[in-house]
């Protein structure tokens, strides 16, 4: 068996062997943006029960994946579950692209009923980009309260700012 690059680091990511182990984590933020750039192959680990493996496989999306990908991660993102519906939120959120709005809002316009992540999703995005593309939308009115407070929307919700914040409250006097 001849084995490529891609077959190895899929392998090696879907190894139990390597479970709770950075190898595992290096071998999918190398079929990332990092490395070969097959996104298709994070979808399964945006969701690990190993909270850092299914962080690496989050941030190993960028604004270069493809439109299946997307909408693959539209319908995580619809389908209810309690870790995969907010690991597809912020997978979608940091991919943030043209392409990701319009899935988004197809998928808004096409399900009444399933319609929270795909509001949450918006709302953590950019405003400006939320803005820009949802003019004359419905949803635009129910996104606003949300946008006044997505990051880089005001002083506060700076990432500085919000670490900042979160140092201090750590701080106990007593």
């Amino acid at each position: 068996m001849c084995w490529g690059t891609r077959d190895l680091l899929k392998a090696i990511a879907a190894n139990p062997d390597f479970a709770q182990n950075e190898v595992r984590q290096a071998a999918v933020w190398g079929l990332g943006k990092a490395g070969l750039k097959t996104y298709d192959d994070l979808l399964p680990y945006i969701a690990d029960a190993e909270e850092n493996m299914a962080l690496h496989a989050i941030a190993g999306f960028d604004e270069n994946t493809p439109q299946n990908v997307i909408d693959d991660l539209v319908g995580m993102l619809m389908g209810g579950d309690t870790r995969i519906s907010p690991a597809a939120s912020e997978t979608l959120r940091i991919i943030s692209t043209q392409n990701v709005l319009t899935s988004l809002m197809q998928a808004y316009d096409a399900h009444a009923d399933r319609r929270g992540w795909i509001l949450a999703t918006l709302g953590r995005m950019s405003p400006d980009l939320v803005r820009a593309k949802l003019q004359g939308h419905e949803a635009l009115a129910l996104l606003e309260p949300m946008l006044l407070c997505a990051p880089g929307s005001n002083w506060l919700s700076s990432e500085q700012m919000t670490t900042d914040i979160s140092f201090l409250l750590k701080q106990n006097i007593s």
